[in-house]
């Protein structure tokens, strides 16, 4: 029995409850054709063929030889036309003739014809809409690398979906043939593709252009290459600017807590001078009072 290989499919069930026991027929439909296929090819080519292998489309022939026949069927949906569909077979390795390309969709009879392409991914687009057709804006990075005295730029757009996407490099306007394309899914279910052109020798990397355009995004994202270089020095001047503004505030704190110490400690000391010498002169002064005696004119 057939089952889920994607989280989106766990819970197709509860909108087609039949959907697993159907797709297992299909599979098995496709099983058993391409095996008969292959024995058919055998016999063709003067293979004598040994005994039917049930689990697979894979026989061997008296001599312990091992024949295999393999095919790649899938379709596709344009928005703005009608499905395509293809098969591509292989047997032993080879490329066997087949018609690739069948511009309604569906499967000719005596191949196939169990198996509705189009009406089954449109099925899936439907069952999966929440996860398979969704929008993802893409992130994106340049920087530059050299290998054998030769200056490449390199741009990773990341993190998109679905993925389809275009990317290109230019310079003054003209399209830059890419060294190097390749597209990769990540593990989320996003996509990433990383380009490399070639920087001409004499040319400013700063006039190198990158743009992206993808259905998540309303207009083409043009990011021109900044070295990292410039950006450094700019960083580090603006960092010793404010390293230095704020030393300069702390300086300027401690000297202002250390004067109005010092001014509040001679405030103090003076004002119990003061005391000291007025408490001594009243001292002083009743002494002479009581030493004169009849003289005090309150005694008199």
């Amino acid at each position: 029995m057939a089952g889920p290989r994607a989280p989106w499919m766990e819970n197709i069930t509860d909108k087609d409850p039949q959907f697993w026991k159907d797709n297992t027929y299909i599979f098995q439909v496709v099983k058993d054709t391409l095996s008969d296929k292959l024995r058919e090819l055998m016999e063709q080519n003067n293979q004598t063929s040994g005994e039917r292998d049930e689990e697979k489309p894979l026989i061997a022939d008296s001599t312990g030889g091992v024949h295999v026949f393999q095919a790649i069927l899938g379709c596709e949906l344009h928005e703005d036309g009608p499905a395509s569909s293809l098969e591509r077979y292989a047997y032993d390795g080879s490329n066997y003739p087949a018609n690739t390309v069948r511009a309604n969709g569906t499967q000719e009879p005596g191949d196939f014809e169990e198996i509705d392409c189009s009406e089954h991914l449109k099925n899936l687009l439907k069952y999966g809409e929440e996860s398979l057709q969704r929008r993802v804006t893409p992130g994106t990075k340049l920087y530059q690398t050299k290998a054998n005295d030769r200056t490449f730029l390199i741009g990773i757009t990341y993190g998109f979906y679905p993925k389809e996407i275009e990317v290109k490099w230019d310079h003054g306007g003209v399209k830059i043939p890419l060294e190097s394309n390749e597209l990769l899914p990540n593990p989320d279910g996003t996509y990433q593709v990383r380009t490399k052109v070639e920087v001409q020798e004499g040319d400013d990397v700063k006039t190198y252009e990158y743009h992206v355009n993808h259905s998540s995004m309303p207009e083409t994202l043009t990011v021109t290459y900044d070295p990292p270089g410039r950006s450094r020095q700019v960083g580090l001047l603006a960092g010793l600017l404010t390293m230095t503004a704020v030393v300069l505030l702390l300086v300027a704190v401690f000297f202002r807590k250390s004067l109005k110490k010092f001014f509040t400690s001679e405030d103090t000391q003076q004002r119990s001078c003061s005391t000291n010498i007025i408490h001594a002169k009243m001292s002083t002064f009743i002494k002479g009072r009581n030493m004169s005696g009849s003289n005090d004119p309150i005694n008199t």
